[in-house]
């Protein structure tokens, strides 16, 4: 969850307030420099994935957004594309964008509602399954590719906190 500050957005999980982000806290607090923030080497890390998944998942028509919509929609069934957007923190324009394109490459299908209002569910068709393990197959290459120099228990240990961090693990036990 969030939850709005003169800073903008901020994480509900013990987050206050962002040092440096009033006049007069700017002047420096003794901060440590952005290369050893752990946010700062993850924005880092993820500009060089990021660049490089959406690159290689061009040759299958998509990019890294398109492939997050299609693994909800394998997880967690048919949804609405707002549902999505919620889910996976974009616009909802972004999600409508991504999900017409996933459409016309025949990767989902509106699914018959017999609810009230507008909303569409969308659900994975057979090819989109078949897609989503190709491009499955290709982030694991990126990943391996990129995390190359890095040990099995180094990634596996920055695997665990990055989903701490993310809201998606648990903490180790002590």
């Amino acid at each position: 969850m969030y939850r709005a500050s003169t800073a903008g957005w901020l994480p509900t999980r013990g987050i206050t307030s962002v040092p440096g982000t009033t006049e007069a806290s700017s002047q420096g607090s003794g901060s440590r420099p952005c290369a050893a923030s752990i946010g700062y080497l993850v924005w880092r890390s993820h500009l060089l994935f990021r660049r490089a998944l959406d690159s290689a998942l061009a040759d299958i028509g998509v990019n890294l957004a398109q492939v997050g919509i299609a693994d909800e929609l394998i997880e967690h069934g048919p949804r609405s594309a707002a549902d999505l957007a919620r889910v996976l923190g974009v616009t909802p324009q972004g999600a409508a964008l991504a999900v017409s394109q996933l459409r016309a490459l025949g990767w989902v299908s509106p699914r018959p509602t017999s609810g009230r209002g507008r909303a569409v569910l969308l659900e994975i068709t057979d090819a989109g399954r078949e897609n989503h393990r190709r491009a499955a197959r290709i982030i694991e290459h990126i990943d391996d590719s990129l995390t190359g120099g890095v040990s099995a228990a180094d990634r596996a240990a920055a695997t665990a906190a990055l989903r701490v961090i993310a809201g998606t693990g648990s903490p180790a036990s002590p």
